[in-house]
C-alpha cells in the first residue's frame, strides 16, 4: 500500500490534491476532526460517518484515514508547536481554522514526502473552504513561520522526564508520569513511541472455515502481504495492503477471518475452552473473544454472551452468523447479575453448579489500546480509574459465582495499569478462598513466558508488538 504521504505530494499516478476524488482528501479529514474535536464523535466513527458520504476511491479513503489519526495521535506536540508560533493563545482560534493548522503542521512535521509548499498551499486552500478566508494569510505565515524556525523550536527540557516525554511523544502528562513511576525511562519512551505507530493489522483465522496456509494464499493473491504469527496457531500478521479493504473480501463476508489482535486472541486462549463445555462471557460485544471461544471449541458448546446494550448483542449475533457459528447465545443481561442465569431451571450450567469457563474482559480505561484509538488519550484522566476499578470489582464478584466447582476463571484488561489489574485480581483472591492463582502458560506456547508477571499475563506493546494486556487465570476449587 503507497503511504499516505506520496499521494498527497502529488507524485501518484491518481489525481492529485487539487483535482478529482484527491481533492477531496484534506477537506474530508478536516470535517473528520471536527467532528472528534468538535462534538466528541470516536476517531473510528467519524471517519466512518466522512467516508460514508465522500466518494472516493480505497487509496483515497486510506490517506483520510491516516491523516486524522496522525493528527489525533500528534495532538499535543501539534498544538505545542503552534503555541510557540501564534501570537495568540490557540483556544481563541476558531476550532476549524485550528483544525486546518493541525492537519498542514501535521504533514509538515511528520510526512517528509509532502513537499512544504504543498502542505502550506493545501492549508491557505482548506481555511478558505472551511469558511475562513481572512485567515487563510495566517495559516501561510504560521506553518512558513515553523519552517524557518523548526531548528531553534524550545523544546522542554530532556531533564524534565515528564513534560519533555509528554511533548516530544503527544500523550497526557499524568499518564507519562503514572508509567514513568513504573518502568524505566527507556521502556515508557518505548511506549509512547509505539503508541504513536498505526496499530499492525492482525487475523483470527476462523480454522473452521479455512487452514491459516489457505488463508495467506488468498490474501496474498488479493495483494495482501501476510505472515504467520508463530505464537498462535490462528494468527496472520497483515501489512502492505491490497486495493480492497479486508471488510470487503470474499474471505470475510464467508467467515474465514476476524481481525483480532494478538493480546486478544491470548485472553480466549487462556481460558482454554473444550469441545462440549459451557462458557460464559460476562461482556461479550462486539463478540470478538465469544466468537473465538466458539471456534477453539469447534462450535461444540454453549457460549452464553451477556451485554446490556440490545444493539451491542445485535453486532454479536452478526459476527457469529458471517462466522457459522451456532454455539452463542446472547442475553440481555448486566454481568453483575450473571448469577441469575444460575437459577434457570433445566440449564446445563445450573444442573453443574455453574459454568466450566468463565470469561469477565473487563471493561477499563483501554489505556493499553491507546495507538488503535488515539483520540482516547485525551479523553481520559486518572481520576477514571477507582471509579473503573469499583465496576471491575462488582463485575469479577459476579463472574465467580458463575463458576462451577473445579471451574475456570479469567479476568483480562486492556490495560496495564494497577488498579485494574493486580489490585482487582490479589484483592479477589484475599476474600475468595475457593479460588486460587492458575498460571496461564501452560495453555499457551512458550512465546508468552517473558511476558509473566508471578503468576499474571502482562503484554505490553513495547516488548511484544500487540496491544496491552492483562490476564490473569483462576481456578476454583473442586
Amino acid at each position: 500500500m503507497r503511504p499516505v504521504a506520496e499521494h498527497l505530494s502529488g507524485r501518484s499516478r491518481r489525481p492529485g490534491p487539487g483535482s478529482g476524488a484527491g481533492g477531496q482528501v484534506r477537506p474530508a479529514a478536516l470535517r473528520a476532526l471536527n467532528q472528534v474535536l468538535g462534538r466528541g464523535a470516536w476517531a473510528n466513527l467519524a471517519v466512518r460517518h466522512v467516508l460514508e458520504r465522500t466518494p472516493l476511491g480505497p487509496q483515497e479513503r486510506h490517506q483520510v484515514t491516516e491523516l486524522v489519526y496522525g493528527t489525533l495521535r500528534r495532538l499535543k506536540t501539534l498544538d505545542w508547536v503552534l503555541s510557540r508560533l501564534a501570537r495568540q493563545p490557540l483556544e481563541k482560534l476558531p476550532l476549524p481554522f485550528l483544525n486546518v493548522l493541525r492537519l498542514g503542521l501535521f504533514q509538515l512535521m511528520y510526512l517528509p514526502q509532502v513537499p512544504a509548499a504543498v502542505a502550506c498551499d493545501s492549508a491557505v486552500s482548506l481555511a478558505r473552504l472551511a469558511g475562513y478566508p481572512r485567515l487563510a494569510g495566517l495559516a501561510n505565515a504560521l506553518l512558513r513561520g515553523y519552517l524557518r524556525r523548526r531548528e531553534s523550536l524550545d523544546w522542554p527540557d530532556p531533564g524534565d522526564a515528564v513534560s519533555y516525554l509528554a511533548v516530544r511523544h503527544s500523550h497526557p502528562e499524568w499518564l507519562v508520569k503514572r508509567w514513568l513511576s513504573r518502568y524505566p525511562r527507556e521502556q515508557v519512551e518505548a511506549l509512547l513511541a509505539l503508541d504513536n505507530k498505526p496499530a499492525p493489522v492482525i487475523l483470527r483465522v476462523n480454522l473452521l472455515r479455512a487452514s491459516r496456509d489457505a488463508l495467506q494464499a488468498h490474501l496474498q493473491a488479493q495483494g495482501w502481504e501476510c505472515r504467520a504469527v508463530p505464537a498462535l496457531p490462528e494468527a496472520l500478521r497483515c501489512s502492505h495492503g491490497g486495493p480492497q479493504p479486508l471488510d470487503q473480501l470474499d474471505a470475510f463476508r464467508q467467515g474465514q477471518f476476524t481481525p483480532q489482535d494478538l493480546g486478544a486472541m491470548a485472553v480466549s486462549r487462556v481460558l482454554d475452552p473444550q469441545p462440549g463445555e459451557t462458557v460464559l462471557d460476562l461482556t461479550a460485544a462486539p463478540g470478538g473473544k465469544s466468537t473465538h471461544i466458539a471456534e477453539l471449541q469447534a462450535d461444540t458448546g454453549q457460549v452464553v454472551a451477556l451485554d446490556v446494550y440490545p444493539h451491542r448483542l445485535e453486532l454479536i449475533r452478526q459476527n457469529a452468523r458471517r462466522l457459522g457459528l451456532q454455539s452463542i447465545q446472547t442475553r440481555l443481561l448486566d454481568g453483575r447479575r450473571a448469577p441469575d442465569l444460575l437459577a434457570e431451571a433445566g440449564t446445563p450450567w445450573a444442573e453443574a453448579g455453574g459454568f466450566a469457563r468463565v470469561l469477565l474482559d473487563a471493561p477499563c480505561s483501554g489505556l493499553g489500546v491507546l495507538r488503535r484509538h488515539p483520540d482516547a488519550r485525551w479523553r481520559k484522566v486518572e481520576e477514571q480509574l477507582p471509579q473503573l476499578a469499583q465496576g471491575q470489582r462488582e463485575l469479577l464478584a459476579a463472574a465467580a459465582r458463575c463458576v462451577r466447582p473445579g471451574g475456570t476463571l479469567v479476568y483480562s484488561t486492556c490495560s496495564n495499569e494497577p488498579e485494574e489489574t493486580t489490585e482487582i485480581v490479589e484483592a479477589f483472591l484475599a476474600n475468595e478462598p475457593d479460588f486460587l492463582p492458575a498460571p496461564p502458560v501452560d495453555v499457551l506456547d512458550g512465546f508468552f513466558r517473558p511476558f509473566l508477571r508471578g503468576p499474571w499475563l502482562e503484554l505490553l506493546p513495547a516488548n511484544l508488538e500487540t496491544d496491552g494486556f492483562f490476564i490473569a487465570r483462576l481456578r476454583r476449587r473442586v
